[in-house]
């Protein structure tokens, strides 16, 4: 479980399922402490040439990785907590904590809600096999349904398309 610390922790990395609800508010209000605490602590810190340290690395703790399992359904249970999670994927990837993401309903509401979209915030889009073009553009950006991004032609278990830095462009995989 999470153990906050006053310098870098070099122990097992904390990793936690976020459950719906009350606990989930808990969780994120925690990360969102170590987030804070880690940037205080970079902040003491300097690079060879006396510039500011500003991303952690493994020499200043463990990373820490957050899951989020059907993402859709908590922030219908607990709508509240979507600021919190936006806040979390903007600023923590600088400080060791990754964000993972998962929902069967992926939509606008699921990241972020109107006028925010927190799919920049996820550089890895993962698509399993869906037979709609809205859910298509809603994971990979849109008019990817277009640009070739066809998860309707997955036609095998454990076929996937992913999107990254990577993978830019629309390729078949397998899991």
């Amino acid at each position: 479980m999470f153990r906050p610390a006053d310098g870098p922790s070099h122990g097992t990395p904390p990793v936690e399922k976020v459950p719906a609800g009350n606990r989930a508010r808990q969780v994120l209000t925690m990360v969102k402490a170590e987030m804070i605490r880690r940037g205080k602590y970079l902040s003491t810190l300097r690079g060879p040439n006396g510039e500011p340290v500003r991303k952690w690395t493994s020499k200043h703790g463990p990373y820490w990785i957050l899951v989020v399992d059907e993402l859709a359904e908590l922030l219908r249970q607990a709508p509240d907590v979507a600021s919190e999670l936006v806040t979390i994927n903007q600023v923590a990837r600088a400080m060791g904590i990754r964000v993972i993401a998962a929902t069967q309903s992926p939509s606008e509401q699921a990241f972020g809600g109107k006028g925010t979209d927190a799919r920049q915030q996820y550089s890895t889009r993962i698509g399993l096999p869906v037979f709609e073009t809205e859910p298509i553009n809603m994971i990979f950006g849109r008019g990817a349904y277009g640009r070739g991004w066809r998860l309707d032609w997955l036609d095998l278990p454990g076929k996937v398309m992913v999107s990254s830095r990577r993978y830019e462009k629309p390729r078949e995989g397998r899991g």
